[in-house]
């Protein structure tokens, strides 16, 4: 029945098998059906216009509402719009008891780094949503080093490491330098998180960036795209396997491999 609509019909019908209106963002259901009454042979132009205006308009103050969210500093709070201004408040506000028993174990500067890691991924929310509210679909390159950022690692671990007493501004250092290691377990976690959120972010009408910008550029279907990422769940499996917290817990269950994959030898 489909193949013998004509569009915007067609379109519209399509669209509905994919994503129930009922059940779609509606901001990107308004996005879509502008785009489909556009071809309507009895259309408004300037509704049309109108309906433009609006979305470019509410756009523009999502922009600037995660600009403002992305800078550190109460004088920003005014600005904001009434329903966040609430939440900014508390994220600076969390910081201050950690500042002071952080200063009276003479490691002040650990919450830089914490809050350094939280601005990133303020930009990086920026940057996706953008994405997202003009529907482009970035490179897989472009995505990739966004959506290390948006793994929150980049937040987690420096978070983390404010409430070790053993770890030492280096130890900061070394982290805010990205080493290798480092980035490899954000790819690990990116790509095995676009794996588990794929269909629910299609159903909600959500660009699953990750998986279709590598389908797109590799020219593969979804089920080899995900056969790719899958490459990398072998290791988290094995770390996690039997209910184990291999991290948590390496002696348990990585020293083994560890050993067996650097130290220990065949004999020959």
């Amino acid at each position: 029945m489909v193949p013998n609509l004509r569009s915007p019909l067609k379109k519209q019908v399509e669209h509905a098998l994919v994503q129930p209106l009922h059940l779609g963002i509606p901001r990107v259901e308004a996005r879509i059906y502008i785009e489909v009454y556009e071809e309507e042979e009895n259309k408004n132009e300037t509704l049309i216009k109108f309906a433009k205006l609006d979305f470019n308009l509410l756009q523009m103050l999502h922009k600037e509402e995660l600009q403002q969210v992305s800078r550190w500093d109460d004088g920003e709070i005014p600005r904001l719009p009434e329903y966040m201004r609430p939440l900014y408040k508390a994220i600076l506000e969390l910081y201050i008891p950690f500042d002071e028993e952080l200063a009276k174990e003479g490691r002040s500067y650990a919450s830089h780094y914490a809050i350094e890691g939280l601005k990133e991924l303020a930009r990086g929310y920026f940057e996706e949503a953008k994405w997202f509210l003009e529907g482009n679909l970035p490179s897989f390159e472009e995505y990739l080093k966004i959506g290390l950022i948006t793994s929150t690692y980049g937040y987690a671990i420096p978070s983390l490491f404010m409430g070790i007493g053993s770890i030492r501004k280096e130890d900061f250092e070394w982290l805010s330098e990205k080493p290798k290691i480092y980035v490899a377990t954000f790819i690990k976690g990116r790509l095995l998180d676009d794996i588990g959120s794929y269909e629910f972010e299609t159903k909600r009408g959500q660009l699953a960036i990750g998986v279709e910008s590598y389908m797109k550029e590799n020219g593969v279907t979804k089920e080899e795209a995900m056969a790719k990422f899958m490459e990398l769940y072998r290791v988290t499996y094995v770390t996690y396997k039997d209910k184990e917290d291999g991290y948590t817990q390496p002696e348990k269950v990585l020293k083994p491999h560890i050993l067996a994959l650097l130290v220990d030898a065949f004999e020959v």
